[in-house]
């Protein structure tokens, strides 16, 4: 399973603007002003934020909606 990457940056246009650029980077913003990244690794983003300049506040994985029903209905037993 793929999971998502919630990216939190003081930058965080910019730093949108770098990884709508990356091939295979599926991006939007929440109403609460955090990235989410589909079709990249943490890695990459982080990477990709690094090359850019842009200060990270968070860089966090975010299991896709399968898993997470999973882990709802297991209790976060895996």
């Amino acid at each position: 399973a793929t999971a998502r990457v919630v990216i939190r940056a003081p930058e965080a246009e910019r730093l949108a603007a770098v990884l709508r650029d990356r091939p295979g980077a599926n991006l939007t913003i929440r109403e609460d002003g955090a990235l989410v990244v589909d079709g990249l690794t943490s890695a990459e983003v982080g990477h990709a934020a690094f090359v850019a300049g842009c200060e990270l506040h968070e860089l966090s994985g975010e299991p896709d909606a399968l898993e997470r029903v999973f882990l709802d209905l297991t209790g976060g037993a895996a």
